[in-house]
């Protein structure tokens, strides 16, 4: 369907309701590369995947082996998921930097993909819509090149990893929480439980207001 497009440097895929299922038929190509072995968007520095409303399955993503890829959004699936489907290939991104990642508003998916831990030059990320997670994991303070985290309209989020874990992010200086009312008030300056966790960091926003939903 896409094919080996060697000079793409921005590929955004989102709103296709009717796909229930995406394998590497759908990027026109074998079996995750060109039969000469190249990779079929070798230059893509940003990244779009979202918002499938149908979509189960994922048997295969265009993620893989995008050495240059420093932008990806991703999530939005389908509300009968009870996981985040199929990320095995986030792992080989040694160049994101940003990430935006969009659980489900039902709340049927319960943490977050294991496989984030290893994005160690991640310097942004966005959370949002996990509603169904009530604590973030201890291999947050993994994300050692992290700078920014922001958390959107997750319902039921109370607590961020343990302070051992916060500490081991070093260069984090600024986290913004919109909407996720109890983290909202775990997190308020001097009487929650989670503010002394985010408290040396210079720059802390807490609103009540979120994203639109649509």
């Amino acid at each position: 369907m896409l094919g080996h497009l060697p000079r793409l440097k921005l590929l955004w895929i989102s709103g296709m309701d009717k796909i229930r299922s995406i394998g590497n038929e759908f990027y026109g190509i074998g079996d995750g590369s060109t039969s000469n072995g190249v990779r079929p968007f070798p230059a893509l520095k940003v990244l779009g995947f979202r918002s499938m409303k149908s979509l189960l399955e994922l048997k295969a993503t265009p993620v893989g082996g995008l050495t240059r890829l420093r932008f990806l959004e991703i999530g939005g699936f389908s509300e009968e998921l009870d996981s985040f489907p199929y990320l095995n290939s986030i792992q080989d991104l040694p160049s994101l930097e940003f990430l935006w990642i969009y659980g489900d508003i039902r709340g049927r998916i319960k943490s977050l993909p294991d496989q984030l831990q290893s994005l160690t030059t991640l310097k942004t990320l966005n959370i949002v819509y996990f509603n169904g997670m009530e604590a973030l994991p201890e291999w947050l303070g993994n994300l050692s090149s992290l700078k920014y985290l922001g958390f959107w309209d997750c319902d039921n989020l109370k607590y961020l990893p343990t302070a051992t874990a916060m500490r081991r992010l070093s260069k984090l200086t600024e986290i913004r929480i919109r909407g996720c009312p109890f983290l909202r008030a775990n997190c308020a300056k001097g009487s929650g439980s989670e503010w002394s966790k985010i408290s040396h960091l210079p720059y802390i926003h807490i609103r009540e207001a979120g994203l639109r939903r649509v």
